[in-house]
Protein backbone atom coordinates (compact mmCIF):
# COMPACT_ATOMS: atom_id res chain seq x y z
CA UNK A 1 0.00 0.00 0.00
CA UNK A 2 1.04 3.80 -0.61
CA UNK A 3 1.29 5.86 1.88
CA UNK A 4 0.89 9.81 2.50
CA UNK A 5 2.12 10.80 6.13
CA UNK A 6 -0.16 13.23 7.62
CA UNK A 7 2.47 14.43 10.66
CA UNK A 8 5.85 15.00 10.51
CA UNK A 9 8.11 16.28 13.27
CA UNK A 10 10.20 19.43 12.66
CA UNK A 11 11.63 19.07 16.21
CA UNK A 12 13.41 15.85 17.62
CA UNK A 13 11.18 13.26 19.29
CA UNK A 14 11.29 10.92 22.11
CA UNK A 15 11.67 6.80 20.89
CA UNK A 16 7.71 7.14 22.51
CA UNK A 17 6.71 9.78 20.64
CA UNK A 18 8.27 8.87 17.27
CA UNK A 19 6.81 5.47 17.81
CA UNK A 20 3.56 7.06 18.05
CA UNK A 21 3.96 9.22 15.55
CA UNK A 22 3.86 6.37 12.81
CA UNK A 23 1.25 5.02 14.40
CA UNK A 24 -1.21 7.39 13.79
CA UNK A 25 0.68 7.71 10.43
CA UNK A 26 -0.15 4.24 9.94
CA UNK A 27 -3.78 3.69 11.84
CA UNK A 28 -5.08 7.67 10.62
CA UNK A 29 -8.47 6.36 10.93
CA UNK A 30 -8.45 5.06 14.26
CA UNK A 31 -6.90 8.25 15.40
CA UNK A 32 -9.20 10.32 14.07
CA UNK A 33 -11.70 8.20 15.52
CA UNK A 34 -10.67 7.30 19.39
CA UNK A 35 -10.60 9.24 22.42
CA UNK A 36 -7.03 9.39 23.98
CA UNK A 37 -7.56 6.91 26.28
CA UNK A 38 -8.67 4.52 23.19
CA UNK A 39 -5.73 5.48 21.30
CA UNK A 40 -3.35 5.18 24.27
CA UNK A 41 -4.51 1.82 24.67
CA UNK A 42 -4.39 0.50 21.38
CA UNK A 43 -1.00 2.37 20.89
CA UNK A 44 0.09 0.89 23.99
CA UNK A 45 1.51 4.47 24.99
CA UNK A 46 0.25 6.92 28.08
CA UNK A 47 -2.05 9.84 27.35
CA UNK A 48 0.37 12.05 28.54
CA UNK A 49 2.95 11.07 25.50
CA UNK A 50 -0.16 11.71 23.07
CA UNK A 51 -0.61 15.28 24.93
CA UNK A 52 2.95 16.01 24.55
CA UNK A 53 3.58 14.99 21.07
CA UNK A 54 0.43 17.22 19.68
CA UNK A 55 1.89 20.09 21.78
CA UNK A 56 5.15 19.36 20.00
CA UNK A 57 3.71 18.81 16.43
CA UNK A 58 2.41 22.79 17.51
CA UNK A 59 -1.42 21.39 17.79
CA UNK A 60 -3.16 22.70 20.95
CA UNK A 61 -4.60 19.87 21.71
CA UNK A 62 -5.03 16.12 20.57
CA UNK A 63 -8.64 17.51 19.16
CA UNK A 64 -6.87 20.04 17.15
CA UNK A 65 -4.82 17.67 15.61
CA UNK A 66 -7.62 14.88 14.60
CA UNK A 67 -9.26 17.95 13.05
CA UNK A 68 -6.24 18.09 11.09
CA UNK A 69 -6.12 14.58 10.29
CA UNK A 70 -9.51 14.34 9.22
CA UNK A 71 -9.07 17.25 7.03
CA UNK A 72 -5.83 15.74 5.31
CA UNK A 73 -7.79 12.50 4.92
CA UNK A 74 -10.31 14.11 3.14
CA UNK A 75 -7.80 15.54 0.97
CA UNK A 76 -5.93 12.71 0.23
CA UNK A 77 -9.20 10.71 -0.50
CA UNK A 78 -11.05 13.62 -2.68
CA UNK A 79 -7.45 14.02 -5.00
CA UNK A 80 -4.46 11.66 -4.16
CA UNK A 81 -5.92 8.21 -4.49
CA UNK A 82 -3.67 5.23 -5.72
CA UNK A 83 -4.80 2.92 -8.02
CA UNK A 84 -4.03 -0.73 -7.07
CA UNK A 85 -3.60 -1.99 -10.74
CA UNK A 86 -0.76 -3.05 -12.94
CA UNK A 87 -2.02 -1.32 -16.23
CA UNK A 88 -1.27 2.00 -18.42
CA UNK A 89 -4.01 3.61 -17.79
CA UNK A 90 -3.65 3.28 -13.46
CA UNK A 91 -0.06 3.94 -14.02
CA UNK A 92 -0.56 7.06 -15.69
CA UNK A 93 -3.33 8.42 -13.05
CA UNK A 94 -0.30 7.07 -10.48
CA UNK A 95 2.32 8.93 -11.54
CA UNK A 96 -0.09 12.30 -12.44
CA UNK A 97 -1.16 11.90 -7.96
CA UNK A 98 3.04 11.50 -6.82
CA UNK A 99 3.95 14.67 -9.24
CA UNK A 100 0.79 16.38 -8.03
CA UNK A 101 1.15 15.75 -4.45
CA UNK A 102 4.41 16.36 -4.29
CA UNK A 103 4.62 19.68 -5.95
CA UNK A 104 1.73 21.04 -4.29
CA UNK A 105 2.64 19.85 -0.91
CA UNK A 106 6.58 20.98 -1.07
CA UNK A 107 5.50 24.72 -2.63
CA UNK A 108 2.66 25.01 0.12
CA UNK A 109 5.00 24.50 2.95
CA UNK A 110 8.02 26.00 1.69
CA UNK A 111 10.06 27.44 4.46
CA UNK A 112 10.53 31.36 2.21
CA UNK A 113 13.03 32.87 4.84
CA UNK A 114 14.94 29.87 4.12
CA UNK A 115 14.70 30.34 0.50
CA UNK A 116 15.68 33.78 0.18
CA UNK A 117 18.70 33.05 2.80
CA UNK A 118 19.83 30.75 0.35
CA UNK A 119 19.22 32.96 -2.58
CA UNK A 120 21.14 35.78 -0.91
CA UNK A 121 24.12 33.31 -0.02
CA UNK A 122 24.65 32.00 -3.95
CA UNK A 123 24.95 36.00 -5.22
CA UNK A 124 27.51 36.27 -2.69
CA UNK A 125 29.41 33.17 -3.25
CA UNK A 126 32.36 32.81 -4.63
CA UNK A 127 32.72 29.13 -5.26
CA UNK A 128 29.86 26.81 -4.85
CA UNK A 129 29.92 23.10 -4.46
CA UNK A 130 26.35 20.99 -5.42
CA UNK A 131 26.46 17.60 -4.25
CA UNK A 132 23.89 14.39 -4.66
CA UNK A 133 24.05 10.99 -6.00
CA UNK A 134 20.98 8.67 -7.64
CA UNK A 135 18.03 10.30 -7.78
CA UNK A 136 19.20 13.74 -5.76
CA UNK A 137 21.89 13.62 -8.72
CA UNK A 138 19.42 15.03 -11.62
CA UNK A 139 18.23 18.32 -9.26
CA UNK A 140 21.58 18.56 -8.02
CA UNK A 141 22.85 18.72 -11.47
CA UNK A 142 19.96 21.06 -13.03
CA UNK A 143 21.20 23.64 -10.87
CA UNK A 144 24.55 23.48 -11.54
CA UNK A 145 24.17 24.10 -15.53
CA UNK A 146 21.68 26.55 -14.81
CA UNK A 147 23.64 28.63 -12.23
CA UNK A 148 27.01 27.70 -14.82
CA UNK A 149 24.70 29.58 -17.53
CA UNK A 150 24.55 32.36 -15.85
CA UNK A 151 27.77 32.96 -14.54
CA UNK A 152 28.10 31.97 -11.43
CA UNK A 153 31.54 29.16 -9.99
CA UNK A 154 29.89 26.12 -10.10
CA UNK A 155 31.64 22.78 -8.44
CA UNK A 156 29.69 19.67 -9.07
CA UNK A 157 31.01 15.92 -9.48
CA UNK A 158 29.01 13.10 -8.66
CA UNK A 159 32.53 11.30 -7.30
CA UNK A 160 32.66 11.69 -3.63
CA UNK A 161 36.18 11.77 -3.61
CA UNK A 162 36.73 14.92 -6.37
CA UNK A 163 33.88 16.54 -4.28
CA UNK A 164 35.85 16.69 -1.02
CA UNK A 165 39.19 17.81 -2.43
CA UNK A 166 37.96 20.77 -2.58
CA UNK A 167 36.51 21.41 0.91
CA UNK A 168 39.94 22.59 2.04
CA UNK A 169 40.07 25.18 -0.45
CA UNK A 170 36.93 26.46 0.52
CA UNK A 171 36.44 29.44 2.46
CA UNK A 172 33.79 31.02 4.93
CA UNK A 173 32.30 32.67 2.24
CA UNK A 174 31.99 29.79 -0.10
CA UNK A 175 28.78 27.14 0.21
CA UNK A 176 28.02 23.86 -0.23
CA UNK A 177 24.82 22.60 -1.08
CA UNK A 178 23.54 19.19 -0.64
CA UNK A 179 20.53 16.99 -2.27
CA UNK A 180 19.51 14.01 -0.49
CA UNK A 181 16.09 12.52 0.34
CA UNK A 182 17.14 10.98 3.83
CA UNK A 183 20.56 12.59 4.62
CA UNK A 184 21.44 8.62 5.68
CA UNK A 185 24.00 7.93 2.95
CA UNK A 186 27.83 7.56 4.22
CA UNK A 187 28.54 10.23 1.10
CA UNK A 188 26.18 12.51 2.56
CA UNK A 189 26.86 12.34 6.29
CA UNK A 190 30.73 12.56 5.54
CA UNK A 191 30.33 15.57 3.49
CA UNK A 192 27.98 17.95 6.47
CA UNK A 193 30.89 16.37 9.14
CA UNK A 194 33.51 17.88 6.75
CA UNK A 195 31.45 21.44 6.55
CA UNK A 196 31.41 21.60 9.81
CA UNK A 197 34.71 20.83 10.66
CA UNK A 198 35.85 23.41 8.24
CA UNK A 199 33.09 25.65 9.08
CA UNK A 200 31.72 26.18 5.49
CA UNK A 201 28.16 27.16 5.40
CA UNK A 202 26.22 24.13 4.06
CA UNK A 203 22.75 24.11 3.04
CA UNK A 204 20.81 20.24 2.57
CA UNK A 205 17.75 20.02 0.82
CA UNK A 206 16.03 16.60 2.04
CA UNK A 207 12.53 14.99 2.95
CA UNK A 208 13.74 14.04 6.18
CA UNK A 209 12.47 17.35 9.00
CA UNK A 210 15.02 15.80 11.87
CA UNK A 211 18.25 13.86 10.05
CA UNK A 212 20.88 13.26 13.21
CA UNK A 213 23.16 15.98 11.98
CA UNK A 214 20.50 18.36 11.17
CA UNK A 215 22.21 21.02 14.13
CA UNK A 216 25.40 20.61 11.96
CA UNK A 217 23.61 22.44 8.72
CA UNK A 218 23.56 25.98 8.31
CA UNK A 219 20.10 26.22 6.82
CA UNK A 220 17.76 22.86 5.48
CA UNK A 221 14.90 23.34 2.91
CA UNK A 222 12.38 20.18 3.33
CA UNK A 223 10.55 18.45 0.27
CA UNK A 224 7.38 16.59 0.33
CA UNK A 225 7.23 13.10 -1.31
CA UNK A 226 4.72 10.59 -1.61
CA UNK A 227 5.92 7.06 -0.45
CA UNK A 228 5.74 4.29 -1.95
CA UNK A 229 5.76 0.65 -0.83
CA UNK A 230 7.57 -0.79 -3.12
CA UNK A 231 10.16 2.06 -4.40
CA UNK A 232 10.81 0.80 -8.05
CA UNK A 233 12.36 4.36 -8.89
CA UNK A 234 12.59 7.91 -6.99
CA UNK A 235 9.33 9.83 -8.42
CA UNK A 236 7.31 12.15 -5.84
CA UNK A 237 11.21 12.90 -4.21
CA UNK A 238 13.03 13.20 -7.83
CA UNK A 239 10.18 15.37 -8.91
CA UNK A 240 10.36 17.39 -5.88
CA UNK A 241 13.84 18.26 -5.51
CA UNK A 242 13.58 19.53 -9.34
CA UNK A 243 11.09 21.86 -8.38
CA UNK A 244 13.18 22.94 -5.47
CA UNK A 245 15.65 23.86 -7.97
CA UNK A 246 14.01 25.08 -10.90
CA UNK A 247 12.69 27.41 -7.58
CA UNK A 248 16.02 28.34 -6.37
CA UNK A 249 17.31 29.38 -10.05
CA UNK A 250 14.55 31.32 -10.83
CA UNK A 251 14.78 33.48 -8.05
CA UNK A 252 18.37 34.00 -8.50
CA UNK A 253 18.10 34.49 -12.05
CA UNK A 254 15.14 37.14 -11.29
CA UNK A 255 17.78 39.54 -9.35
CA UNK A 256 19.56 40.81 -11.97
CA UNK A 257 16.89 39.47 -15.25
CA UNK A 258 18.07 41.85 -18.11
CA UNK A 259 21.74 41.01 -17.04
CA UNK A 260 21.05 36.91 -17.09
CA UNK A 261 18.68 36.87 -20.28
CA UNK A 262 21.66 38.93 -21.70
CA UNK A 263 24.07 35.84 -20.69
CA UNK A 264 21.70 33.14 -22.05
CA UNK A 265 21.03 34.45 -25.23
CA UNK A 266 24.59 34.46 -26.02
CA UNK A 267 25.06 31.26 -24.77
CA UNK A 268 22.42 29.82 -26.68
CA UNK A 269 24.00 31.84 -29.64
CA UNK A 270 27.14 30.37 -29.45
CA UNK A 271 25.98 27.13 -29.64
CA UNK A 272 23.89 28.03 -32.83
CA UNK A 273 27.26 28.43 -33.87
CA UNK A 274 28.72 25.46 -32.93
CA UNK A 275 25.67 23.19 -34.38
CA UNK A 276 26.48 24.97 -37.68
CA UNK A 277 30.34 24.96 -37.84
CA UNK A 278 32.30 22.83 -40.28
Amino acid sequence: MNSIKLFTANVKLTATEEYLLNWINDKPDLFIEYKTQEIAKAANCSTSAITRLARKLDYPSLKKMQIKAQEKMSEIKDNYQIISENNLSANIVNLNTYHSYAIKETLTDIDLDVIQWIVERILISPRIILFGVGSSKRACQELATNLIKIGFNVIFYEDIHIQLLNIPMLTKDDLVIMFSKNCQTREIRFLIDACYEYEIPSVVFTSNKNFSQKEKVTKVLTFVTYEQSQRITAISSKIAQLIISDLIYTEVFNHDYQKNISLVEHGTNLIAKWNTYK
